[in-house]
């Protein structure tokens, strides 16, 4: 008695094996997606740079891939003791409007900020910030504009945070009243990469103050 269609164990029916390949394919790529959105959604976010108020630093048109692990971890009991969260020196993204603004924390919650004849204290301790241009001064605008005055000594309350941009003559930030202290949920992300230009790949780590 000859052996039927599927009961011969040496036939193989090639039309479903390559169906099953082309959905193991297909399954691979939805995967590949799924993992890809989650990251950028929860974990990295990309973003360029529009205006020179960053410069020396990072420059216009430069892109970033901001960290965005503080805002899910930097409060919890893990993020504290893992140092998670934002620091002094970290350049961060943050919503302004309906814009983006990128800055640097200069001070947190708790810190004292004064700033005085074109440079920052804080915490009554000069501020040795080594990554601005040997020209660039630290100057309040106008008293109608400003968040405080020349010379005044302020403090930070918590969950909020004091930032500058690297070209101070050519920056908003929370000097002005417009801007003003940034509040934590306001926070997308850390910068940690710059990736383009491609011949100035690079980290961006943060400077240690004295």
């Amino acid at each position: 008695m000859p052996f039927g269609r599927d009961s011969n164990p040496f036939l193989r029916d090639e039309g479903s094996s390559g169906l099953s390949v082309f959905w193991n394919i297909v399954q691979g790529i939805i995967i590949a997606i799924a993992i890809n959105v989650t990251i950028y959604f929860m974990f990295v976010m990309p973003c360029q740079v529009d205006g020179p108020s960053m410069q020396p630093t990072l420059m216009n048109a430069d892109l970033l891939l901001t960290n965005k692990i503080p805002t899910w971890l930097g409060q919890t009991t893990f993020g504290k003791e893992n140092g998670l969260d934002y620091h002094r020196g970290d350049i961060i993204v943050f919503s302004y409007q309906d814009i983006y603004l990128v800055k640097r924390i200069i001070g947190i919650g708790g810190d004292t900020i004064m700033i005085k004849g074109g440079h920052v204290y804080l915490n009554g301790s000069l501020l040795n910030e080594s990554y601005l241009a040997s020209t660039i001064q630290t100057i309040y605008p106008d008293s109608m504009y400003a968040l405080h005055n020349e010379g005044e000594t302020f403090t930070i309350p918590g969950n909020q945070f004091f930032v500058l941009g690297d070209n101070r003559e050519n920056s908003k930030d929370s000097r002005f009243a417009e801007v003003g202290l940034i509040d934590r949920g306001k926070i997308k992300g850390v910068v940690f990469f710059k990736f383009w230009p491609i011949n100035q790949l690079k980290i961006i780590s943060k400077p240690t103050y004295s």
